[in-house]
C-alpha cells in the first residue's frame, strides 16, 4: 500500500500547483520506485512512469514526457494490460 500512496501522492501533487512542488512529487515517485525494488511490486512501475510523464508535463519538458509515456506503454503491454497501454498511447498522441 506503501507504493499506491507515494503515487496517488504525486498524481494529487500534479494535479494541484505541480510546477510548485515538483521535488516533492520526485520525492513520491523516487520513493514509489525504492519501494517497487524492496518488494517486487512490478505492476506499480508503468504507473510511476505515467506519473513522471505528468510531472515532465508541468516542467514543460516535452522529451521526458514522451520518454517516460513510451516506457509506460511498452510496460503495460507486457503485463498484457491492453485498456492501460491503449489509454497511454492516447496521452502519447496528444
Amino acid at each position: 500500500w506503501a507504493c499506491t500512496t507515494q503515487l496517488a501522492l504525486a498524481e494529487v501533487l500534479v494535479a494541484g500547483d505541480g510546477s510548485a512542488v515538483r521535488d516533492d512529487i520526485r520525492a513520491a515517485l523516487d520513493e514509489a520506485d525504492a519501494l517497487v525494488l524492496e518488494t517486487g511490486a512490478e505492476s506499480h512501475r508503468p504507473f510511476i512512469h505515467v506519473q513522471r510523464a505528468a510531472l515532465a508535463g508541468v516542467v514543460r519538458d516535452k522529451a521526458g514526457r514522451k520518454r517516460e509515456l513510451r516506457k509506460a506503454h511498452e510496460l503495460f503491454t507486457s503485463m498484457g494490460a491492453v485498456v492501460r497501454a491503449a489509454d497511454t498511447l492516447r496521452l502519447l498522441d496528444a
